[in-house]
C-alpha cells in the first residue's frame, strides 16, 4: 500500500512537472529539453546562470590566491579559504543581488563571508566588474567547447568515417543543379562532409585556443593595481594563464572580443556544414530518388492524414534549427562595439550567447543520431544509375574525342547526342551510321589512353557507364585516413577516449 502510494504520488508530480513544463517561453527548455535532458545538463554545467556565477567564483578566487601570495599570506590559510568558497551555494548570492542589484557587488559580499576574516580586503581587490565577468564568459564557452562540443563533433565524424569506408565502393549517381551528371560513390559523397566538417573543427580548436581574459580594473589602464602592486601586468599574467586563457594584449574595461566573436562566426561556419550535409540526405529521400532513408520507429507517424508518410523529420529539424540559430550570430559581431571604453549594450545580447550553443548543440547531436540509422537503398541507387546511364556517357566520348585533338568535341558529341535521341537511335549505333570517322578515332583513343583499364572500345562505355566514377573510392579512402589521423591527434592531446564519446 505504501509502495502504491508512493507510486502516485511520484506520478502525479511528474504530471505537475510537465505542466509547469508548457509554461516555459523558451522552445528550448519546454521542447528540447525534456527531449535531451543529459545533453542539456551537461551544458548546463557551463552555459546556465548558475555556471556564470560558479565560473566568476573561479576567477575571484584565482586573483584572491595572487594576491594572497603577493601579501605573504599563509598558502595553507589561502587554500582553507579557496575551498570554502569553493564550495558555496549560488543561492546565496542571488538572495544578495535582490537587494544589491548588482551581482558582481553580491558575489563579493558572499565571498567575503566565507573567507577568513584576514583575507577579506583581498576580495575583488583592484578589479572590476568587466574583469571578471569577460574572463569568466570565456573561460566558461572555452569549458564548453572542450568538454562536451568536442568530444560530440570527434564522434559523429568518426561515424562519417565509416560510412565512407563502408561505402567507398557503393555506385551512386552524381547530381549537379539537380540533374543527373556522372556517377561516383557513396564514399564520395560522405568525405566531402568529412573534409569540410574536420577542417572546420581543427579551425575551432585553433580558435578557442586564443580566449583571452583580462585583470586590468577600470578602463584597462590597471590604475587600481598600481596602488599597491609593483607588477599589475605580472599579476594579471599569473591570474588569467592559471585559469587556462591567454592575456588580452589590450583591455579598456572589457576584454578585446575579436577572439569570441571568429569562435562563434567558425560556429557558425561548421552549423552552416552540418545544414548542408542534412539537407543533400533530406533531398536523397524524396519519393522520386528514394536513395537514403532515416530510421523510422514502427509506431511512429508522418502525418496526420496520410499513413503511409515517412517524413525526413531529423533532418528537417536540423534545418530548422539552422535557419532559425544562423542569423543570431549577427548579434555576437554587434557586441564587438562598444561605446568608448565600456557601456552596456552588450548585457542582454551576451546571456543569448548560450542559447546559440544549446540550439547548435542539439543540431549536432541530432545530426548524428540520423548518421547512425542512416540507411542507403541500393535498389533504387542502381535504378537511379540506369536512368542516368542514358545521359552520363556524353562526357566519355566528349574527353576521348578532345584528347586525340578534336578541337570541336564538345560541340560534335553534343549534336550526335541530341540527333541519336530524336531518331531514338542507340548513340553507338549513330555513330556507326552517321559518323562513322568520330567512332574511328574513340576506338582508337581508348586504346593509346588509360581508359583502356575501364573500356574495351567505344560501345563498351555504354555497358560500364555506372562505373565511371574516377577516383570516388580512391580520394574518398585517402580522405578517411587523413581525417582519421587528424582526430587521433586532437583526441590525444584533449585526452579524449572513444568511452567517453559513447
Amino acid at each position: 500500500m505504501h509502495l502504491i502510494g508512493y507510486t502516485a504520488n511520484m506520478r502525479s508530480q511528474h504530471l505537475q512537472d510537465i505542466e509547469k513544463r508548457f509554461r516555459l517561453l523558451s522552445p528550448l527548455d519546454n521542447r528540447y529539453y525534456f527531449a535531451n535532458q543529459s545533453q542539456f545538463e551537461a551544458l548546463s554545467l557551463y552555459l546556465s546562470e548558475e555556471a556564470q556565477l560558479q565560473y566568476c567564483v573561479k576567477v575571484e578566487l584565482a586573483l584572491l590566491k595572487e594576491l594572497g601570495a603577493y601579501f605573504t599570506v599563509s598558502p595553507n590559510l589561502i587554500e582553507k579559504s579557496i575551498a570554502e568558497c569553493s564550495q558555496l551555494n549560488i543561492s546565496e548570492i542571488i538572495e544578495v543581488e535582490e537587494k544589491t542589484h548588482h551581482q558582481i557587488r553580491a558575489l563579493i559580499t558572499v565571498l567575503k563571508k566565507h573567507v577568513d576574516p584576514s583575507l577579506r580586503h583581498m576580495v575583488h581587490l583592484g578589479a572590476t566588474s568587466s574583469d571578471i565577468l569577460d574572463t569568466a564568459h570565456s573561460l566558461r564557452i572555452k569549458h564548453c567547447f572542450e568538454n562536451i562540443i568536442l568530444p560530440q563533433c570527434i564522434r559523429m565524424q568518426e561515424t562519417i568515417l565509416t560510412l565512407i569506408r563502408t561505402h567507398a565502393h557503393t555506385p551512386q549517381i552524381g547530381r549537379t543543379h539537380g540533374q543527373f551528371a556522372v556517377p561516383m560513390t557513396y564514399g564520395h559523397f560522405f568525405a566531402e562532409y568529412a573534409s569540410r566538417l574536420g577542417n572546420s573543427l581543427q579551425s575551432l580548436i585553433d580558435r578557442s585556443k586564443e580566449f583571452v581574459g583580462q585583470l586590468s580594473g577600470a578602463i584597462g589602464t590597471y590604475t587600481a593595481f598600481c596602488l599597491f602592486h609593483d607588477a599589475p601586468r605580472e599579476l594579471e599574467t599569473r591570474v588569467i594563464t592559471s585559469l587556462g586563457l591567454k592575456v588580452s594584449e589590450h583591455s579598456t574595461q572589457i576584454a578585446s572580443p575579436e577572439p569570441l566573436a571568429r569562435f562563434f562566426l567558425e560556429l557558425n561556419i561548421y552549423f552552416s556544414i552540418l545544414a548542408n550535409l542534412v539537407d543533400d540526405i533530406r533531398n536523397l529521400q524524396r519519393s522520386e530518388i528514394g536513395e537514403l532513408y532515416e530510421f523510422f520507429e514502427s509506431e511512429q507517424d508522418g502525418s496526420s492524414a496520410m499513413p503511409h508518410k515517412k517524413n525526413p523529420w531529423n533532418a528537417e529539424h536540423i534545418k530548422s534549427m539552422f535557419k532559425y540559430f544562423s542569423p543570431h550570430i549577427q548579434g555576437v559581431y554587434s557586441d564587438l562595439i562598444s561605446e568608448h571604453q565600456r557601456d552596456l549594450t552588450n548585457s542582454a545580447s551576451k546571456r543569448f550567447y548560450s542559447e546559440y550553443i544549446a540550439g547548435f548543440f542539439d543540431a549536432l547531436i541530432r545530426t548524428h543520431k540520423l548518421l547512425e540509422s542512416l540507411r542507403i537503398d541500393t535498389n533504387n541507387s542502381a535504378q537511379n544509375l540506369a536512368l542516368a546511364s542514358e545521359h552520363a556517357y556524353t562526357e566519355v566520348f566528349y574527353i576521348l574525342l578532345a584528347a586525340s585533338g578534336h578541337e570541336n568535341a564538345h560541340t560534335l558529341i553534343k549534336k550526335a547526342f541530341f540527333e541519336a535521341k530524336k531518331q531514338q537511335k542507340n548513340f553507338v549505333d549513330y555513330l556507326e551510321e552517321y559518323e562513322p570517322s568520330l567512332l574511328i578515332i574513340i576506338n582508337k583513343t581508348i586504346e593509346s589512353f588509360p581508359a583502356k583499364h575501364y573500356f574495351q572500345n567505344a560501345r563498351d562505355i555504354l555497358k560500364k557507364i555506372a562505373s565511371y566514377s574516377g577516383l570516388s573510392s580512391t580520394n574518398s579512402m585517402k580522405i578517411a585516413q587523413n581525417q582519421q589521423e587528424q582526430l587521433d591527434i586532437i583526441k590525444q592531446e584533449y585526452t579524449i577516449t572513444n568511452d567517453e564519446n559513447k
